[in-house]
């Protein structure tokens, strides 16, 4: 993945809850005396940023008293979706009379989509008072996080297809975690996080098809019909595909509960909690570079 697609796309991060962003650019070119390809450079990228975060928190400082924190619920859900659709090609794939065929424009730069969820919830509870408490007990915490996207790339052309560097890559990450945490450092006093209840889930899916080729079906000495080459019966080429197609998927998730107690005749409790993680990455990827070329002479 090049360095180019994730400094452009990071220049245009938007930090929104939900972000569906859909994305439909085509390029044809209109066969002439000259053969003009129609390019596409630097467009449909797509940057999407989710970012959320819950706490919680009580502190007690005094003799005999107490920080509660418990019986809480926090929850964060959050979804990017980009779907992405570039087309570069000619419009008639047909031959002028001066011989030039039509072709698939350039694409470069284009359709990278980068998506990124971050999700934390925090709750704690401090105690540093003598014959005090430090409750974090009870409570609920989850995240719920997905990225999807889907790129569709294709320059397609009368004699050949266009070439297409640097473009429908995609980078998803998805960062999600939970702590809950009570200490006390008072003389005889206690630190309780029991019967807490923490999930993620998460999960990243992209689905990515680039293709580069000549599209012609037949050769004709007369040069002048729809979707035919003239009577030299040249090939129909593929154009190159160089740093594309490229997905890198990454999901981290962590759950955190803590008690402790560091005052004489004291206590630290962590029981009775239940935490749970899932995660997906699925990549389905399909790039092609070839020709179709079928000879009907007159």
């Amino acid at each position: 993945m090049s360095s180019h697609f994730i400094e452009m796309i990071l220049r245009h991060k938007r930090i929104i809850p939900v972000v569906v962003a859909l994305v439909g650019i085509a390029a044809y070119m209109i066969p002439t005396n000259s053969l003009a390809l129609a390019a596409i450079t630097g467009s449909g990228n797509v940057a999407q940023t989710i970012s959320q975060s819950n706490s919680i928190s009580a502190t007690n400082t005094g003799k005999y008293g107490g920080a509660f924190a418990d019986n809480n619920l926090q929850t964060n859900t959050a979804s990017n979706s980009a779907f992405v659709s570039l087309v570069s090609g000619s419009g008639s794939g047909g031959t002028t009379w001066s011989g030039y065929v039509g072709g698939g424009g350039s694409i470069k730069n284009s359709g990278n989509v980068l998506q990124t969820i971050d999700q934390s919830n925090s709750i704690s509870a401090s105690n540093t008072g003598d014959f005090g408490t430090a409750s974090a007990s009870g409570n609920t915490q989850s995240n719920d996080a997905s990225n999807t996207a889907s790129v569709d790339i294709s320059s397609h052309g009368g004699k050949h297809g266009g070439s297409i560097k640097d473009s429908g890559n995609v980078l998803q990450t998805i960062d999600q975690s939970n702590s809950i945490s009570a200490s006390n450092s008072g003389t005889s006093g206690t630190a309780t996080a029991d019967h807490n209840t923490q999930s993620n889930s998460a999960s990243n899916t992209a689905s990515v098809d680039i293709s580069s080729q000549g599209s012609n079906n037949h050769d004709n000495h007369n040069g002048d019909s729809k979707n035919h080459d003239n009577h030299n019966g040249d090939k129909k080429k593929s154009g190159s595909i160089k740093d594309s197609g490229n997905v890198a998927q990454s999901v981290s998730q962590s759950n955190s509960v803590s008690a402790s107690n560091s005052g004489d005749h004291g206590t630290a409790s962590a029981s009775g909690n239940t935490q749970s993680n899932s995660a997906s990455n699925s990549a389905d990827v399909h790039i092609s570079s070839n020709s179709n070329h079928k000879d009907n002479k007159n």
